[in-house]
């Protein structure tokens, strides 16, 4: 129902974009120049469990390039649920509840705030995220927030398509790619593809 509401609202506004939907799929005109992508439930499993962290993210790119996103996270636990809304814009800054967020300008590893995530398939990329988590909690905490920086894991630039993400507030991402270059080029060797995971049929991109 979640995903139903936000294509009502996309389709009836921008009927001539193209939409990747969790649940849908690719849906709409593949030349748009314009690309949503919604999760109607980021945090499925947290959400399965009751956990208060898991969210709805819905964001918008223009020729692959991200333009606009929005998270309506739900906070609190059973019976005392709440939300918070982040928002943000090319060039237009952050926002949490209409509040503007920055970066943390944590300049070391070990007083950063870590989050990973692993998949359900228990393939190599899954150990070797294992095996990060492991060693960065030994020693830091990374945090994502807005004015940071985001590559691939082997340092190349990101884009939304590719299969790897390194996020970090700008300052330690040098450092961590430091840290993570082995477990990488390990990944590298044994064959896993860093190229682009997905993208729809005909849509144009800058890159």
């Amino acid at each position: 129902m979640s995903e139903a509401a936000i294509l009502e609202v996309v389709n009836k506004n921008f009927g001539d974009h193209l939409i990747l939907g969790e649940e849908g799929g690719v849906i709409g005109d593949s030349h748009s120049d314009y690309l949503w992508c919604i999760d109607p439930l980021d945090g499925t499993t947290n959400f399965a469990h009751g956990y208060p962290s898991f969210a709805v993210s819905v964001g918008v790119l223009f020729r692959g390039r991200p333009a606009a996103a929005a998270v309506v996270e739900f906070v609190g636990g059973p019976m005392a649920w709440n939300t918070r809304t982040f928002s943000a814009t090319a060039g237009g800054g952050a926002f949490c509840n209409g509040q503007r967020i920055h970066a943390s300008q944590t300049d070391t590893v070990e007083r950063s705030l870590l989050v990973t995530g692993f998949g359900y398939e228990h393939d190599d990329a899954w150990s070797t995220n294992i095996e990060l988590f492991k060693e960065f909690t030994d020693v830091s905490r990374m945090v994502e927030v807005a004015g940071g920086t985001v590559t691939c894991m082997d340092g190349n630039k990101f884009c939304v398509f590719d299969r790897s993400v390194l996020v970090s507030n700008g300052v330690l991402h040098s450092k961590l790619l430091e840290r993570i270059a082995p477990p990488t080029e390990k990944l590298i060797s044994k064959g896993f593809d860093f190229s682009p995971w997905f993208k729809p049929e005909n849509y144009h991109t800058y890159f």
